[in-house]
């Protein structure tokens, strides 16, 4: 007759480690499942806020921050100002290539007048579909 050993128990500290590997497997498991399922459809949600205005040689600098609030990623983003000062009416438009989703990326406006003493429209006005 043979004699079997007895095979010795797993220590505990490898019964938590495996538990452990365990719940992190599927909580990123469950993360990426609701991602997925999030309705990826809807449009981006484009904000355009003002950081901060300066004055720099021969006029301003209008630095803005624009926030993309969706789960949609938007390409190609054209973000307008619009300021009219008096009679004269100032424009220019600034471009990202890659905004994605619930991030926010930063520019500016170059301007003659200032910014803060004339009308300024500042707005997202087109993107597209990466």
């Amino acid at each position: 007759m043979s004699e079997r050993k007895a095979q010795p128990r797993p220590p505990l500290l490898e019964w938590v480690v495996g538990g452990a590997g365990a719940v992190l497997f599927f909580a990123i498991l469950a993360v990426l499942i609701v991602t997925g399922l999030q309705d990826a459809s809807r449009p981006p949600s484009i904000h355009v806020d003002i950081a901060r205005v300066s004055a720099i040689e021969g006029g301003y600098v209008l630095e803005f921050i624009a926030r993309n609030e969706s789960e949609t990623t938007a390409a190609d983003v054209a973000i307008v100002a619009e300021l009219q000062a008096g009679a004269d009416v100032q424009q220019g438009e600034a471009r990202f290539d890659y905004l994605p989703p619930r991030s926010a990326r930063r520019g500016g406006f170059f301007f003659e007048s200032d910014p803060r003493q004339g009308a300024l429209e500042l707005r997202a006005e087109a993107y597209n579909e990466p």
